[in-house]
């Protein structure tokens, strides 16, 4: 683990959060690249929803280190355990990534940074860039920005994708909204989309969103082709339950989002392959966003706060 760094640890600036679940020493690497960042005002939580101990021993030698929190919690789902590692941060910004990701050593300075050049800016997201893996058995899923750009409008943000394992939030302004819905993301009832839906909600609330492309975080969760479907698939049923929380809320600005995913990007993009007489890509990702919005319907909101109940 090499030497301490004399940093502060009372009241700090940041605070990052891995929330994890039965990925055992998997989880070592990102831990490692996140105490190994520079910044001299940060804690690191790990948040283990795990049903063994194996996570908890593999990060046990970094309990000396007075940066580094494990709390464990017999709960289950990321909306959650992002949520209570929102309530237990002391820092001003909460920087979260991903148990199979690794940050570069400047990466808590440069979302800082961010965050301290504009009071208006509730979420940032950084490029999420894909590990080495072999292109022709799977995928990693990732997504990069070609400039930085704040978005303070739904409609700048209609083409936007933000990852949760490169999102940061203020957490004041995560808080007075009240933190992720908790049922969404993985282990949730829409395992997927929290990221997204903390965006929208951002924006609905009259906060900025920042994409920037001045650090990267490195994702390594590959995914074969199958279940790189499959994961599109739980990817698009969470959307249309995001949208129709929107709707139940009387949040109808969303109305030309919603409209764009529904009938250009799933719809008339993949009839067009079909009369183009290629293999057309979107319907069955139009189904499931379909199947979640009326999923959504059926899950009682709170409308003030936007969130499912």
């Amino acid at each position: 683990m090499g030497s301490i760094p004399d940093v502060k640890t009372e009241n700090p600036k940041a605070s990052v959060v891995i929330c994890t679940r039965n990925r055992g020493k998997s989880i070592v690497d990102a831990v490692e690249t996140v105490l190994a960042n520079k910044f001299l005002s940060f804690e690191l939580l790990v948040i283990d929803q795990s049903t063994d101990r194996e996570t908890e021993n593999a990060i046990t030698r970094y309990k000396a280190d007075p940066r580094f929190r494990y709390i464990f919690t017999n709960t289950k789902g990321t909306g959650i355990s992002r949520c209570l590692g929102l309530v237990e941060a002391n820092g001003q910004y909460i920087l979260y990534t991903d148990d199979d990701c690794t940050v570069p050593q400047d990466w808590i300075e440069k979302i800082t940074n961010i965050f301290e050049a504009n009071a208006k800016t509730g979420i940032v997201f950084s490029n999420v860039i894909p590990g080495e893996h072999d292109s022709e058995k799977g995928v990693i899923p990732n997504h990069s920005y070609e400039e930085d750009r704040t978005i303070n409008s739904l409609l700048k943000y209609y083409k936007s994708i933000g990852m949760g394992a490169g999102m940061s939030v203020r957490r004041d302004f995560a808080l007075a909204i009240g933190g992720f819905d908790q049922k969404l993301g993985p282990g949730s009832t829409f395992s997927s989309g929290e990221d997204h839906d903390m965006a929208l909600r951002a924006l609905l609330k009259g906060w900025n969103v920042h994409e920037t492309n001045q650090t990267s975080v490195i994702h390594y969760g590959f995914r074969t082709y199958d279940q790189f479907r499959d994961l599109t698939v739980r990817d698009w049923v969470s959307m249309g339950a995001i949208y129709a929380k929107a709707f139940k809320s009387r949040q109808f600005s969303v109305l030309p989002i919603f409209l764009y995913n529904l009938l250009l990007r799933n719809f008339l993009k993949p009839l067009m392959m079909v009369l183009m007489f290629r293999k057309p890509q979107g319907f069955r990702r139009n189904i499931a966003f379909i199947q979640g919005f009326f999923a959504g319907l059926k899950v009682p909101v709170d409308s003030n706060q936007i969130l499912y109940r």
